[in-house]
């Protein structure tokens, strides 16, 4: 089972996990963990102790096979960031749906050997209530020490096609290519700045307006109101944290079935264009990151005609880049330089 961008790798024309050939309804949970523990293949450079962090994950899918033909799904994720300066604490929502086109109906162990084309559409998001960071960050003049951001949230549409070669009875191969379409929102940004003057201030900055009341060295006080876009503090999050953006992506894979086991893997390669943030990167002297490369390995042993337990490895280039993309903004592209990976233990069940 694949749901939206989460696990795009691992889309296919047959897309049962478990595969009983007499069920319709499949539910997934999954246990997501990345930590010095479980990255024995040192796939964080620097683990939880500076930018990359930990990251934990609780995962329900479930599918729906409404004709042999079309299929909806819906998954929703409670996930965990870990960092050296903040948490994060995130909800992840999936629906998809998807129907084949060409080809024989997508049963496991498929007889016929027909090539298959199958459409998907999906729409996914993730939200917060809030982050917290502490950081030294440097806007021309002024030093932003603490930052809050709320309510950030991001929204994504998604078109697949996908074409499948069930090669033999056992083993599947598919190649996918897609275009989806993403809003990244934000309500307000607060925090605390030094300026260059010595003034220590207390900023909030919403899509309208910044808003600064400033203590001066002497004691006294002083409020600033003036346009989010055009303000003395630099800093425009219109631009620098609320876009849009589109993402092209095509990948490969495979699904090897014998017995009682299950193997899969793929591999996805994302290419983002996002709209005003990657000028503001560039403005304080980051590099855009433009792409990802995700691979994804699975093992799976059906201890029963109608369960799977299963391992699963991810494996990114650019850490969360196209799977969490409202954590990407002019203050946190530097972070995504790093390749991150995650460990999966779940059980499917099919009914």
């Amino acid at each position: 089972m694949a749901v939206a961008a989460p696990l795009d790798a691992l889309l296919s024309t047959q897309p049962a996990h478990v595969g009983a050939p007499d069920s319709s309804v499949e539910l997934e949970l999954g246990y997501d963990v990345a930590n010095d523990r479980v990255d024995f293949l040192h796939l964080r450079p620097d683990g939880a102790s500076t930018s990359s962090g930990d990251y934990y994950g609780r995962t329900l899918r479930a599918a729906w096979d409404l004709t042999p033909r079309l299929r909806l799904e819906g998954g929703l994720a409670k996930r965990r960031l870990v960092f050296k300066s903040f948490d994060a604490d995130v909800t992840t929502w999936q629906v998809a749906a998807q129907y084949l086109v060409l080809g024989a109906d997508p049963k496991p162990y498929e007889s016929l050997r027909q090539p298959q084309l199958a459409l998907r559409a999906s729409a996914w998001g993730d939200s917060a209530s809030g982050f917290d960071r502490e950081l030294n960050y440097k806007v021309g003049g002024t030093t932003f020490r603490s930052l809050h951001a709320d309510k950030p949230g991001d929204t994504q549409l998604q078109f697949d096609v996908i074409g499948g070669w069930p090669v033999t009875a056992n083993l599947h191969l598919n190649g996918i290519a897609g275009i989806g379409y993403s809003r990244v929102t934000l309500d307000s940004v607060s925090g605390q700045a030094v300026r260059s003057n010595g003034d220590l201030c207390d900023v909030l900055l919403t899509r309208a307006e910044l808003r600064a009341v400033c203590v001066k060295k002497n004691g006294g006080r002083t409020t600033l109101i003036e346009p989010s876009g055009d303000n003395e503090f630099g800093v425009d999050i219109n631009k620098e944290a609320r876009y849009h953006a589109l993402t092209y992506q095509a990948g490969i894979n495979a699904t090897w079935r014998s017995g009682d086991w299950l193997f899969r893997g793929g591999l996805l390669h994302m290419t983002h264009r996002r709209s005003d943030v990657e000028d503001a990167v560039k403005t304080r002297g980051g590099s855009p990151v433009r792409s990802n490369q995700v691979l994804v390995l699975e093992a799976g042993y059906k201890p029963t005609a109608k369960s799977l337990v299963f391992l699963r490895g991810q494996m990114m280039t650019h850490q969360f880049a196209g799977e969490l993309p409202m954590t990407y903004n002019s203050v946190s592209a530097e972070q995504f330089d790093k390749r991150y990976g995650f460990l999966t233990l779940g059980l499917a069940l099919a009914f």
